[in-house]
This record gives C-alpha cells, sequence and structure tokens, in this order.
C-alpha cells in the first residue's frame, strides 16, 4: 500500500495531490483546496493522524470564511519539499429556506420532476446556486509547507482589510464545508486535530497590524511512541 512505502514523493497535478512517504510519516495534500492535508504517524505502536482543514474565521457578522475551497485562481508552486500556496478565503454562503419557500420549492420539484431532462437541468442549477456558488473574500492567505524526513512544518499568514473583521480565527484542525449527514460521526484523527485558534488579545493585535502569521511544526520523536507539534505567531 502506499501508506507503507517511504522514500516517495510524488506530485498528481490534474488531480491538485502531494504524497510524501518517509520512514516515519505519510503525507498527503490537495494543494488546489487550499493545501488542505492529513498527516500519519508510521512510527508509533498506536498509530496517530492529523487532518488539517487550513485557515477558517468568523467575522462580526456571523459570515464564515476558509481557504478550504477548490479555486483555480489560487496560486501554486512546488519547489522540492516545498508547497507554496495563496489567495483569498472564500466566503460559505447560508441559504436557509422559510416556511413559505420550501412549499414554492417542493411544488415546483413536483411539476418539474415529471419531466427527467427538466429535473437534471434544475438539480444543476439549484446545485450550483445553493452549494458550489463562493463569492471572494477580500482577505489574503498565504499557506507554506515544507516537508522534511522527520518534520513538517506549516506556515500560515492572513492578510485582512478594512471591512472584514474577524472575530475568531482558526488555524487547522476539522473543518466541514458542507453539510453531509452521513459524516456525522467520530473518527480517532478528531482527538489530534484540534485547531490553533487566536484569543482575544491576539486577535485585536491582528486589527492593528492587520496581520497574522502562525507556525506549526509536527516533530516526529526517535523512538516512534509519538509526536509533539510546537506552535508559534
Amino acid at each position: 500500500l502506499p501508506f507503507q512505502l517511504k522514500g516517495i514523493f510524488e506530485i498528481f497535478k490534474e488531480a491538485g495531490i502531494v504524497v510524501k512517504a518517509t520512514d516515519r510519516y505519510y503525507f498527503v495534500c490537495n494543494f488546489k483546496k487550499g493545501g488542505v492535508f492529513k498527516l500519519v504517524e508510521k512510527m508509533g505502536v498506536h498509530t496517530k493522524s492529523i487532518a488539517d482543514a487550513g485557515i477558517n474565521t468568523v467575522l462580526k457578522n456571523g459570515t464564515l470564511l476558509t481557504s478550504q475551497w477548490i479555486d483555480k485562481n489560487y496560486s501554486l508552486e512546488i519547489k522540492q519539499d516545498n508547497i507554496f500556496i495563496n489567495g483569498r478565503l472564500h466566503k460559505l454562503q447560508k441559504r436557509l429556506f422559510t416556511p413559505f419557500r420550501f412549499i414554492l420549492f417542493r411544488l415546483f420539484c413536483l411539476v418539474i420532476g415529471i419531466h427527467p431532462s427538466f429535473a437534471k437541468k434544475a438539480k444543476g442549477i439549484f446545485r450550483k446556486m445553493l452549494i458550489l456558488r463562493s463569492p471572494l473574500s477580500q482577505t489574503l492567505f498565504k499557506r507554506t509547507i515544507k516537508l522534511n524526513d522527520n518534520e513538517v512544518e506549516v506556515k500560515d499568514e492572513i492578510t485582512l482589510n478594512d471591512k472584514e473583521k474577524p472575530i475568531k480565527v482558526f488555524f487547522g484542525g476539522t473543518f466541514n464545508s458542507r453539510y453531509v449527514p452521513q459524516s456525522r460521526y467520530f473518527e480517532p484523527l478528531d482527538l489530534y486535530s484540534m485547531p490553533i485558534s487566536l484569543d482575544r488579545e491576539k486577535i485585536k493585535k491582528l486589527y492593528l497590524k492587520r496581520k497574522c502569521k502562525v507556525k506549526r511544526c509536527f516533530h516526529f520523536k526517535e523512538d516512534g511512541k509519538s509526536f509533539t507539534f510546537k506552535v508559534e505567531i
């Protein structure tokens, strides 16, 4: 299996996937989706894994911004074992039906659903409107991932504008940008995939400086029993 291999570094450009396997870890990254990745320890008795869903923020008006989105306009660069990604965070849409709109929607589906060709076209339109469409924000982000033999270093940076002011900022961890009922279950990796969040003091500094940098380093110990990571803000 790919997980059992070592000494490999593969890039699948069309899929947007980067894979690296060493003696101590297995790394998979989707660089077309803002650099989300999964990191799995190989040396420990009880294998641990980390999921990273990128950068996520919550604005004062409740709008969610995320880097976890497939965007062709992201700037991507891969040099040796380094991955560089930068772009703008996406706004997640929250379109909720009122009872009246839901009744109209159901009536529309009952009428159009009789005709398969119209139903297929209508499904595509609703899918784009309710799920796939995501306007860009003015908040910029950069992500740099360095892959060493026994260490993975992740540097994240966000730059604000005057209009968008976040009240919560998260780096890493698990986050689902789309609701999928079948995915509402617990996985062991959730225990090791806690996000790094900025406290009130750091958010105040972010308002003043308009920029924030976070560095995380996942270092795999030689004894193979566990791995550690450090954070620099």
